[in-house]
């Protein structure tokens, strides 16, 4: 298998094995739910938080290796893991204001509303139906409701109406643990995992940018990311040291 230098090599292990923890949750009662505006101008916001994101050099390098069927041996460790845990294409059903966040460490904080002008963090909530669901989703039906960190820049209205403005998506998603959260799912690589599908089923991926078309690679529809999605099992030996 192919290995990475050694000088990125142990971010990357770190960063992927933060990915099989499990997450707490909050209630949901109460959220709002937002009208449609811009989704231009949320995927838009994620593509600049993405750029000014220092965790590139610990992400995957292509659509297919970022699918949870490429998988990551992690050296002499024994472990295996993969960037994503599910893989999940439908259409966008409603979006709430989750919680604001203030925080002072990983473990200490305090929960308040998203319009709270105090808070360092704010969640939107995702409801979207589930056309067709893989890996840890493939028996979901109904529906699937992820979470997706405002931006700092962001206007935190704006962006959340955004959201609520996508219509057909892919998401690629991970169960990312956050105690303040009242769902386990997240769009991984920042929350820039997520593709709306045109008329014609391609996908383009806004949120990562100019690196999109790049990114994506041969994986350019609908069609292609759920094959290349219930394609067989690849591990990459990943060294750490």
């Amino acid at each position: 298998m192919h290995r990475w230098g050694a000088a990125s090599t142990w971010g990357v292990a770190l960063a992927l094995a933060g990915l099989v923890a499990g997450c707490g949750s909050h209630s949901t009662a109460g959220r709002a739910v937002v009208k449609a505006g811009d989704p231009g101008y949320a995927l838009h916001q994620l593509a600049v938080a993405r750029q000014s994101s220092t965790a590139a050099e610990n992400e995957p390098t292509s659509l297919r290796k970022a699918l949870p069927n490429y998988r990551y041996e992690l050296g002499s460790t024994g472990r295996t893991v993969s960037f994503s845990d599910a893989v999940v294409v439908g259409s966008v059903a409603r979006v709430e204001k989750g919680n604001g966040v203030i925080w002072r460490d990983d473990s200490d904080f305090t929960v308040v509303d998203y319009d709270d002008a105090r808070a360092d963090t704010r969640s939107a909530y995702v409801t979207m139906t589930v056309d067709r669901g893989l890996e840890s989703i493939a028996s979901a039906t109904g529906t699937v409701t992820f979470r997706v960190v405002a931006p700092f820049q962001a206007d935190p209205e704006e962006f959340v109406e955004g959201l609520a403005g996508l219509k057909r998506i892919a998401v690629v998603l991970t169960r990312d643990p956050d105690a303040t959260a009242s769902t386990p799912w997240r769009p991984i690589m920042g929350d820039s995992l997520i593709g709306v599908v045109n008329d014609d089923g391609t996908i383009t991926w806004p949120a990562l940018g100019p690196d999109g078309s790049r990114f994506e690679g041969d994986v350019t529809t609908r069609a292609a990311l759920v094959d290349a999605a219930l394609a067989p099992v690849v591990t990459e030996d990943v060294a750490t040291r």
